[in-house]
């Protein structure tokens, strides 16, 4: 009778971890060493290229084109020449639009390119000193005709005639306009202002603004109103005489004691000048009179009347709540350092430098006071504990719940801070997979805290909002979140190597050190990790394959995946030329079958290489106390094409691995294997 045999078919893949190896599915390696899948078979990897050398023993920091950034001790170097100290200790580098910055414990320092140097450009250097002042001081005065009251008053006390407040009230508010018109003609304000300046960076973005002056309080005088001597007539009150309303006015003046430095003339657009809204001095909705009779000497009786003033306080306090509005702009930075302030609206004087604002802007930018503010509230008031950039803007997060994100393409520029969790915050990382029913986009980055996993929302306006928990998950103190393919790579305080995809946490490899580092290599889709046990390339579905590179750190940004050598030398993770390397493959136990032994008769390999020195073998197990033993093995050199026929005499054998050693020209296939 012909009796049956098992035939397993192979379809080799990288190692992969399981706590019983014989769940493993069959091809899944223990062991593999220089291999990478491709559809149902493994190839034999190529070497990184060589792209740059640093100095010995420095950190790269950032590969910014063909200039590399790295850190020794606390100095920055560019190509190996030094650019800048540091006094504390630096999370991350990157580049953000035209400029350079470095995120420290302590807050960001900025770089640019000056030619072919870097240097740090200090912010106080783009902020002149300018003075706003009160120029010149205008009056106006404008003429109350008398007035006959409709019907004489027999005793001059309160109440006046409805007819006569009337007639008085529109009277007043007539000349009331013609005096703020008259005053606003010469380019001039009749009320207190606040008034402040603003550096205007090339793309528009606010970098600074100033301290907020109060100018033209004695414009408040402006709000008393006018005495008028009352005529009589056979002992009746019958009118007022003709007074004369007086109202003072000021034109406000720009002073320059300093411009702005060389390094920033290039990346200031304009200094700005704004005011504040003209507030209300009086109350206008109704007259406000007193009938009066003077003591001393002759009893003459008179009428003060108009509006009643508002106290300065309560003036003030309507400047403070006011937006700002721009009333005067130069975009003639050289000027300043002339200190002349060269705007169409402002003039200046023979004698002095001190423009004067003679009419104006009418179609000036306006700012609110949130706006203000979080111009103000700048970034460097966060010590950041970690960083990253997304999407043109930098995002950089504070230990205690904070989170900052500048303007886009700048990061001198931070356009809003807020607290969006109160858990302490230990890294961050780009979100950029729908979450919570598919509100993608609504999710700016995942926050790693002491209490798990957060996303924090922006709304369609960039407002960060509250963090909402996505996982428990806790990450190592000290791991750098890798963004690759959409998910997100880290290890946790267990030492699992994870990935956190959307919303969902997958476990991939138990082990790894919290020192470990990272960096995605976006053209093979597979994450290097450098542990203690060197390279390791980890693909999404949690296979892996040990790399043979000797490399002391791992580098990592949106274009670049770079590995560094003790000797300073660079390697493109994503770039391999061809070479022969050391490979060795070894299957996890594959059980032949599960109720009784069997004995493999026949194994036929299929490798396709152009140059290789393998060793082909199977080995198999009967059980912990009995494994490993040599089946059979083949050894094949030069070029192989030809599917390879190996006999194998067997005893009894439970499980069985596959196990392939010795070198490999790149490219070299191994394809699936049959065991019968």
């Amino acid at each position: 009778m012909k009796k049956n045999h098992t035939q397993v078919v192979v379809s080799p893949r990288c190692a992969c971890h399981y706590s019983n190896p014989e769940a493993a599915h069959a091809g899944e390696a223990s062991v593999a060493v220089n291999l990478r899948e491709q559809e149902q078979s493994l190839v034999v990897t190529g070497t990184p290229v060589y792209c740059g050398t640093i100095p010995a023993g420095h950190r790269l920091l950032l590969v910014d084109g063909n200039r590399h950034f790295s850190l020794h001790s606390s100095t920055i170097y560019c190509d190996g020449t030094a650019v800048t100290t540091v006094t504390s200790d630096v999370i991350a580098m990157y580049r953000v639009g035209d400029g350079l910055v470095v995120v420290t414990r302590d807050g960001l320092l900025h770089l640019r390119y000056s030619g072919d140097t870097c240097e740090v450009v200090n912010k106080a250097q783009a902020i002149p000193s300018i003075t706003l002042v009160v120029a010149d001081e205008l009056s106006t005065q404008i003429s109350l005709d008398a007035y006959t009251f409709a019907s004489p008053y027999k005793s001059w006390s309160e109440p006046l005639h409805a007819d006569d407040i009337a007639a008085l009230t529109s009277r007043y508010r007539a000349a009331w306009r013609n005096a703020v018109a008259a005053v606003s003609a010469q380019g001039g304000y009749y009320t207190p202002l606040m008034a402040c300046y603003a550096v205007r960076m090339w793309d528009d973005n606010y970098l600074w603004v100033s301290n907020p002056v109060t100018i033209g309080l004695t414009t408040l005088a402006n709000a008393q109103p006018v005495t008028a001597a009352v005529t009589t007539a056979s002992s009746s009150y019958t009118g007022i005489a003709a007074t004369t309303m007086s109202m003072a006015g000021y034109r406000l003046g720009i002073k320059v004691q300093s411009g702005v430095g060389e390094s920033w003339r290039s990346m200031v657009k304009a200094i700005d000048v704004f005011v504040t809204a003209q507030p209300a001095i009086a109350d206008v909705s109704s007259l406000y009179y007193r009938c009066l009779t003077t003591q001393g000497g002759t009893r003459t009786p008179n009428l003060q009347y108009g509006w009643q003033s508002l106290s300065q306080s309560r003036v003030v306090a309507a400047l403070e709540a006011s937006g700002w509005h721009m009333v005067a702009t130069t975009t003639d930075v050289d000027s300043l350092a002339q200190g002349r302030f060269v705007a169409s609206n402002v003039t200046h004087v023979a004698a002095t430098a001190t423009g004067v604002i003679n009419a104006p802007m009418t179609d000036g930018a306006t700012l609110t006071r949130e706006q203000v503010t979080a111009i103000n509230s700048g970034s460097s008031e966060i010590a950041p504990v970690a960083a990253m950039v997304r999407n043109g803007r930098l995002y950089i997060a504070s230990a205690s719940g904070q989170l900052a994100c500048s303007a886009h393409g700048n990061a001198m520029i931070t356009q809003q801070v807020a607290r969006v969790t109160g858990a302490s915050l230990m890294a961050i990382a780009p979100v950029s997979r729908p979450l919570y029913s598919g509100g993608f986009g609504r999710y700016a980055a995942y926050l790693f805290t002491s209490e798990g996993i957060y996303a924090v929302a922006q709304s369609a306006m960039g407002v960060l909002g509250e963090a909402r928990l996505v996982d428990r998950s806790i990450i190592a103190a000290g791991c750098v979140p890798v963004d690759g393919d959409r998910d997100v790579y880290y290890i946790d305080r267990n030492g699992w190597l994870c990935r956190l995809t959307g919303s969902q946490v997958s476990r991939l490899l138990p082990g790894v050190t919290a020192s470990a580092t990272m960096s995605w290599d976006d053209s093979h889709c597979e994450l290097h990790l450098l542990g203690d046990d060197g390279v390791v390339a980890v693909t999404p579905q949690g296979h892996y394959s040990r790399r043979t590179l000797e490399a002391t750190a791992l580098y990592d940004d949106v274009s670049h995946s770079i590995a560094v050598t003790a000797q300073g030398q660079l390697y493109d993770l994503t770039r391999e030329e061809s070479c022969v390397l050391p490979v060795e493959y070894r299957s996890h136990p594959i059980v032949i079958a599960s109720h009784r032994y069997a004995r493999p008769r026949h194994v036929s390999w299929c490798v396709v290489s152009d140059e290789s020195q393998l060793t082909l073998s199977l080995r198999g197990e009967r059980g912990m106390s009995c494994h490993g033993f040599l089946l059979g093995s083949l050894r094949v050199g030069g070029i192989v094409a030809a599917p390879l026929s190996m006999p194998v005499v067997s005893p009894p054998c439970r499980t069985m691995r596959l196990e392939v050693t010795g070198t490999a020209h790149t490219g070299t296939v191994i394809n699936s294997i049959c065991v019968s």
